[in-house]
């Protein structure tokens, strides 16, 4: 039996600096919300407790607003995997002449001890704030 204190949910955020177009793992180095301490800090990585349907979104700025910004994108990813069925991809989709928000969620089912991730292609995002680049789960059914 779960009490409502202990679902699984955080809440994360990147102020350890801008992500500038390179592949790889988004680290969101602070959380606001923890609840089971399943995200962690230090590897990026969400792992799932027990087996359940999980709500995940972020949410990000571009860096700069610079027109060569275009088709730069992040995934959300389950277990490592960009298999259609496994991520979902965040684009800025046109070159904007200012900074613009982006922001994408899935519904996911996970079974215990799988890995949700931000996994950066080639996005350039802002992170020197708090502010600007977030992302939270919780679990929604179990």
């Amino acid at each position: 039996n779960y009490k409502m204190s202990d679902i699984p949910a955080f809440h994360a955020y990147r102020d350890a600096g801008h992500i500038s177009g390179t592949a790889g793992q988004v680290i969101f180095n602070g959380t606001r919300v923890n609840n089971g301490n399943h995200y962690s800090t230090t590897t990026g990585y969400f792992t799932a407790p027990i087996d359940g349907v999980y709500w995940f979104h972020c949410w990000s700025m571009d860096v700069s607003g610079s027109t060569q910004y275009v088709n730069d994108y992040y995934e959300l990813q389950r277990n490592n995997s960009n298999a259609d069925a496994d991520e979902l991809r965040v684009y800025t989709s046109a070159a904007q002449a200012a900074r613009r928000h982006r922001c994408g969620g899935k519904v996911q089912y996970m079974d215990a001890g799988d890995t949700m991730r931000i996994y950066n292609q080639n996005a350039h995002m802002y992170g020197t704030s708090y502010v600007y680049l977030h992302w939270h789960g919780y679990l929604m059914q179990f």
